[in-house]
């Protein structure tokens, strides 16, 4: 499904950023996007080392959780976990195992079986869990809607810590404290934890109290990293600094399952990032969850045993492999009921169910659903009980589990995220639930208000991804939810041919040329067998780094495609089209000029610049040429389109040769110095336009100038016509508060002019005529 793609805007540094980031104006601009304004937010952003972890007391219950378990330590009491059997549940249990075990606590744990058990904690199991001894029970990744089955436990004496960061209900279990993120303000460092960097958060204030923080947090973080990325936290705050620890720990020292984990899919440690985690580890662990018992990852994760990882290792690569296998399944099942159903089209959700459809699988397909038809989708199977149960799954703007509340009458048990949740209900209430899902009015509404829309963070043609781009693109790493990979645009590409990746024929290797016909190979990862488009297209997609069996190469990912918007465009079409030869990233910029020079009659358009190669023209004074070099980046869209329309060119080349700084300070200098020269031989008579253009700067920011040095006293400005001032010798009589009110203007003037700039510089050649040029000659 397409989306309405959005543009990028030129966007303003502030000055500390420009000198901060002087050499990677791309990076400083999207950290601005970011909302980080000034290096003291940017430092801890991309360095983990300047980052400043908050005080773990700081999450409510944690401070009661700590003092119960050092009681249990000091008096060797038996430890209980009780996790989940999803990714994130996995790494929370063996955190807790592995931070007990090292003080030599007795400690057993227990991850539900989904086929017998489902998710949560159900009283039954847990009963025998407990039989098993245990003083204190910690949940980890469940347990806020337990009411039942804590009760239990309370009523039979165990101390139960909870740690979970699901949604809590109105009404909290019973237990000695309750330790989740919802609990936190919704600005706070922790308030977008996952389940295991809740537990972990409980562990690092135990490791304080102890003396053993530093040795902790190198234990520990690689788990959190893995859990966190699985679990699809934003990885903002604290879950960012914990993601960027914890990866660099599984590059520089791997856990042994993993490393055989890896290395068994065909892939390394080397390179490890955030991808790695999402697409080759947690599937795998995954895999064991969905559809068998996952208690075994805990001493797989944990192991020093060789033949243990490779074991497991080899068993996990198998179940993945028949995951992907039985998702295809029920995702072909899924589309052929939804085409098979007339009013699909005006249903605000997805719901659909078989009773034969595997549990495990069901939330995974449901996301393909969501991305596919851009609806919230619910899939359920069937039980031995006469129930169903299933997953749900939800697009941006619309809280899955705050709709599940209102329909809870119909439901046995639900709980979840905004984005995902988990549900059960009797099979006789399906067709109701249905229906009561689909005729919610409000959903509606706001189902047909979300427009799917597509941000594109840079205009990038596919020859410009190179090394050097991806070391910048790297700092900003890791990427996921809250934090996602910047999405390229690149025009004027047509598809030569592809070839499916796999056997199933769910991945696909796209061959594209660009107007050059230079060729890239671009991934399109979950194609199935859509169809391809034809002619001329634009590309959105984004990279990164990829090993395979030793060799590391930059790959390119589709995102989205669209007919190319150039062509359609009636400048294009009413006049022969115009050549554009882009020399802006030359490294022989004078060369290329003097060639382009040779073998064109070229006008030279420059203004500020610091040396010109060559004789060049202003904004005014430019002639109509059949060829046109712009030797630097105009200063407004105004004079790029004025430039233009004089010329009215065949050929235009662009460079991008030095120019001098736009420093406020220097710039009234200059204007100074031109005042002098008008008060002395043309009797104070001055032409805006004509001072702009002298500069290289806009009208507007000569006009703030002026009327900025006649609020310091140095001159006195009178209004002829819109383009004619003049002046006269000022009284040193300033306006402290209007002069101010002008620097700020003018600060913000030469900002404007210089997001301008950057952003033609990388935006597609083609652009810059297609947005700014005449509409025929």
């Amino acid at each position: 499904m397409s989306k309405r793609w959005l543009a990028p805007e030129p966007i303003i540094i502030p000055d500390s950023m420009q000198e901060y980031f002087d050499i990677s104006p791309y990076l400083a601009e999207v950290l601005v996007k970011k909302g980080m304004n000034d290096p003291s937010s940017v430092i801890p952003f991309l360095d983990p080392a300047r980052y400043h972890p908050a005080d773990p007391c700081e999450l409510p219950g944690v401070t009661k959780g700590t003092d119960r378990l050092l009681r249990a330590i000091h008096h060797k009491e038996r430890i209980g976990i009780w996790g989940d059997f999803d990714v994130d549940g996995q790494t929370s249990t063996a955190l807790l195992v592995n931070f007990f075990r090292q003080l030599g606590i007795p400690v057993r744990y227990h991850i539900p079986i989904r086929s017998e058990e489902s998710h949560g904690i159900r009283k039954k199991p847990l009963q025998q869990f407990l039989a098993q001894g245990v003083d204190v029970l910690v949940t980890c990744d469940t347990g806020i809607t337990a009411h039942d089955a804590l009760r239990f436990a309370t009523q039979a004496g165990v101390d139960v810590i909870l740690t979970d960061h699901h949604i809590p209900p109105k009404q909290l279990p019973d237990a000695l404290t309750v330790i989740d993120p919802h609990f936190a303000p919704p600005e706070h460092a922790y308030s977008a934890l996952s389940g295991v960097g809740t537990a972990y958060i409980l562990t690092r204030q135990l490791a304080m109290e102890l003396g053993m923080q530093q040795e902790w947090e190198h234990q520990a973080l690689d788990l959190v990293a893995m859990g966190t990325i699985a679990d699809v936290a934003p990885l903002i705050k604290e879950n960012r600094y914990m993601v960027q620890v914890g990866l660099r720990t599984m590059r520089q020292h791997p856990r042994l399952g993993i490393r055989e984990l890896l290395a068994t899919a065909g892939s390394e440690t080397n390179w490890l990032n955030e991808q790695d985690v999402s697409f080759t580890i947690a599937p795998r662990l995954n895999a064991l969850g969905r559809l068998g018992d996952a208690n075994p990852l805990v001493e797989f994760l944990l192991t020093d045993d060789l033949a243990l990882a490779r074991r497991t290792a080899t068993e996990l690569e198998g179940l993945n492999n028949q995951r992907k296998m039985l998702v295809d399944q029920v995702y072909q099942a899924a589309i052929a009921l939804i085409e098979q159903d007339p009013a699909f089209p005006k249903k605000s959700l997805i719901i659909l169910s078989n009773p034969t459809w595997p549990a495990g699988v069901l939330g995974i397909v449901a996301n393909h659903l969501v991305d596919t038809y851009a609806k919230p989708a619910i899939l359920l199977s069937g039980d031995d009980q006469g129930n169903w149960k299933g997953s749900a799954r939800s697009v941006d703007g619309i809280d899955i589990t705050e709709l599940l509340q209102k329909n809870a009458d119909l439901l046995l048990s639900f709980g979840g995220h905004a984005m995902a949740a988990g549900l059960a209900m009797k099979r006789e209430n399906l067709e109701k639930f249905s229906q009561a899902m689909n005729a919610n009015a409000a959903l509606v509404a706001d189902i047909q208000k979300i427009e799917s829309t597509l941000a594109i963070d840079a205009y990038l043609p596919l020859k410009n991804v190179d090394e050097r781009f991806m070391q910048v693109l790297d700092t900003l790493a890791p990427f996921g939810a809250g934090n996602p990979s910047p999405v390229f645009l690149a025009e004027q590409l047509q598809v030569v041919n592809s070839r499916y990746l796999d056997r199933d024929r769910v991945h696909r290797s796209i061959l594209m040329a660009d107007a050059d016909g230079q060729q890239f190979e671009v991934k399109w990862w979950h194609a199935f067998d859509t169809t391809l488009p034809t002619g001329t297209i634009d590309l959105a997609y984004s990279i990164r780094r990829s090993v395979f069996r030793g060799n590391e190469k930059i790959e390119i990912e589709w995102v989205d495609a669209r007919n190319a918007m150039v062509e359609t465009l009636p400048a294009l079409i009413s006049k022969p089209q115009t050549v554009i030869q882009d020399f802006r990233f030359s490294i022989h910029a004078e060369q290329d000029l003097q060639a382009f020079l040779q073998t064109n009659q070229a006008a030279c358009w420059g203004e500020n610049l610091l040396h010109a190669p060559v004789p060049c023209y202003n904004r005014l004074d430019i002639p109509q040429h059949a060829a046109l070099a712009f030797l630097n980046m105009p200063p407004s869209a105004a004079v790029l389109q004025q430039v233009l329309s004089k010329v009215k060119p065949d050929t235009i080349a662009l460079f991008h040769f030095e120019q001098n700084p736009l420093n406020p300070k220097q710039f009234l200098q200059t204007v100074l110095g031109l005042l002098k020269y008008a008060l002395r031989e043309k009797e104070g008579k001055i032409s805006l336009n004509q001072y702009a253009a002298l500069t290289g700067l806009t009208v507007e920011a000569m006009d703030i100038a002026l009327h900025l040095l006649a609020a310091d006293g140095q001159i006195i400005l009178n209004p002829v016509n819109e383009d004619e001032r003049t002046v006269e010798k000022g009284d040193k009589i300033a306006d402290p508060e209007a002069k101010k009110a002008y620097q700020d203007k003018l600060i913000g003037a030469m900002k404007a002019i210089q997001a301008f700039q950057r952003f033609l510089l990388r935006i597609p050649p083609e652009k810059i005529l297609v947005d700014y040029g005449e509409r025929g000659k």
